[in-house]
């Protein structure tokens, strides 16, 4: 009996060691299977970074572009106000030029107003004068 119960106990012992095999190879191939997963895992970890890395630096580079172009709109802005506050001062300048200009052509016209005035009334004078001396007969007895 102790003969059939230890070649039970052997069979018992070979089955366990048997499904303790295919557990220690299903253990090893869930092993692999994880290594393999984190490695994939790593991998995409790795193009993850990478991918925003380059985000990060393409996000850069459009704001470094942005700030040129501010930095040239803003001068070009200058630009153009500077032309403005000339042109508005040349405008200044040319309306006080214009209006000293017609000041001294109304200041000319009212002059010789006066001296046509002054030129008309002695005029007058003198042909009031003609008129004033007496005429000397041109024919006797007429």
């Amino acid at each position: 009996m102790q003969l059939v119960e230890a070649d039970h106990l052997r069979r018992v012992a070979e089955h366990d060691a048997e499904n303790a095999g295919q557990g220690k190879r299903d253990a090893q191939a869930a092993t692999v299977m994880a290594r393999a997963e984190a490695e994939e895992s790593a991998r995409a970890a790795t193009l993850a970074r990478d991918d925003a890395r380059a985000l990060r630096a393409q996000a850069a580079q459009k704001e470094v572009e942005r700030a040129a172009e501010r930095a040239a709109h803003e001068q070009a802005l200058q630009q153009v106000r500077g032309e403005l506050a000339q042109v508005r001062a040349d405008t200044a300048d040319a309306i006080a030029t214009a209006r000293a200009q017609v000041a001294a052509a109304d200041q000319r016209a009212e002059q010789r107003t006066t001296e046509r005035t002054d030129e008309r009334a002695a005029h007058e004078q003198t042909l009031e004068h003609v008129h004033e001396i007496p005429r000397p007969a041109m024919y006797p007895g007429s």
